[in-house]
């Protein structure tokens, strides 16, 4: 079990303000950054930013973050990095950090220590609180400079993302061409600030998460911090110049603020309709996403998201106990069923084809006119959907968030005419 200061630094991060936590000289926190339209951050060789810094401060900047941040000898003028031309190198051990200092830091905190291998000099792993988190030892270099020690802090997100979401200020394109044409991300950064890099497979669902200040506040904090932090699918990258441990606890409590502050936000629409149809939200499953189970105007409704073949909503309601479940209609997207004839009596064109056991009670229900008008064009809007074992089942690309209710509210709607179309002329229904 880690220590109790594990635990304590946790506490910390959460309870400090955002400003309290990037108000340091090494993360630039600017509110205002994402109406500036600010230039992504670039650094010198000795690790000095140069976005328009006055010269004293770039010196209190890298004041104590580099072997070198003392030799003051290049200028910004001839000496700034293009950040796309950063490249991870392999380890050195030219550093004058030892790994002793870094295995002692381990083993106060209970952690891991790795000594060099093949992608760090030296590595640690433990736990904050309920997250894991990973610190590395790296060696960043350019096309124009000599490298540099840095390291890297790594901490995963308990909660799932928008699919293939990348955030961060450049993105490795060298095996771009290789991705197939309709597996590319969409980049949607111009949307939303000019200075992020926000790469994402689910535009609707990263532009929800995005549209929470404190999402956008922690993001900006996250590229001012370092031209290769960045969040890549669950996992939140921070990187700082130096390896020497001494602030090692308070660049982990930074990591932690960002990756709660993502972590608070991503299910928030998921968390409000809980509340506001007294559903039970269940635990993020293995990838990190929600569930919503529960009973809305007497019909069993149970939400969750799967990931097989491209993540999207699955929604199922109940059509209630009178319901036929021999009745089968599946949407157009859907494999027909082996050894199945379709009804003749039923005709949705090629949006849908139904089957039954027993064709006269499923012809009546289906052949309803309000029935089959509102079934055609749930079909046709959604051809991931069918009626089967007495539910009726959306799948639904992407991850709904903002739009979740106005499909939970449509899909009770439907299931109720589907329950009072069910239900025999002679028997009376209670108001």
């Amino acid at each position: 079990m880690a220590p109790s200061d594990n635990g304590e630094a946790q506490a910390t991060a959460q309870s400090k303000s955002e400003d309290e936590l990037f108000d340091d000289q090494r993360i630039t926190r600017n509110p205002e950054s994402h109406q500036a339209h600010k230039p992504i951050t670039t650094y010198n060789a000795d690790g000095k930013e140069t976005k328009g810094n006055s010269s004293e401060d770039i010196k209190n900047a890298t004041k104590g973050t580099s072997a070198s941040a003392s030799d003051d000898k290049t200028s910004a003028s001839d000496s700034d990095v293009n950040v796309d031309s950063f490249k991870e190198l392999p380890p050195s051990s030219d550093s004058p950090t030892s790994p002793k200092e870094w295995a002692n830091w381990a083993k106060a905190r209970n952690w891991e220590f790795y000594p060099e291998t093949q992608y760090a000099r030296m590595a640690m792993h433990g736990t904050y609180g309920k997250y894991v988190a990973q610190i590395f030892a790296r060696r960043l270099g350019s096309l124009e400079h000599e490298p540099r020690d840095e390291t890297e802090f790594r901490i995963q997100l308990l909660n799932g993302m928008p699919e293939g979401l990348y955030v961060g200020p450049i993105v490795y394109s060298a095996k771009a061409s290789e991705i197939e044409p309709e597996s590319k991300p969409t980049n949607i950064a111009d949307e939303l600030d000019p200075h992020l890099m926000a790469l994402t497979q689910d535009p609707d669902a990263t532009r929800y998460l995005m549209s929470h200040t404190e999402v956008r506040d922690a993001l900006t904090a996250l590229i001012d911090a370092h031209p290769l932090s960045r969040i890549n699918n669950r996992m939140v990258s921070l990187r700082k110049i130096g390896i020497q441990t001494d602030d090692f606890d308070d660049w982990v409590d930074k990591v932690l603020y960002l990756v709660t502050t993502l972590d608070n936000c991503v299910n928030r629409a998921w968390e409000s309709l809980a509340d506001k149809y007294t559903l039970k939200l269940r635990p993020p499953d293995r990838n990190g996403y929600p569930a919503l189970r529960g009973k809305i105007d007497g019909h069993q409704i149970k939400i969750n998201l799967i990931t097989a073949d491209g993540l999207s909503t699955y929604i199922r309601v109940s059509l209630g106990s009178e319901f036929p479940h021999d009745l089968t209609l599946i949407g157009s997207e859907y494999a027909k069923p082996d050894g199945l004839v379709p009804l003749v009596g039923v005709d949705y064109g090629n949006v849908a084809t139904a089957y039954a056991d027993y064709p006269e009670r499923a012809e009546i229900i289906l052949n309803d006119e309000n029935v089959k008008e509102l079934l055609t064009f749930l079909f046709r809007t959604i051809p991931k959907s069918d009626i089967q074992y007495g539910e009726l089942r959306l799948r639904i690309n992407g991850r709904l968030d903002d739009a979740l209710e106005g499909v939970i509210n449509e899909s009770i709607s439907i299931a109720k005419m589907l329950f009072k179309a069910s239900i025999p002329d002679h028997v009376v229904l209670a108001d």
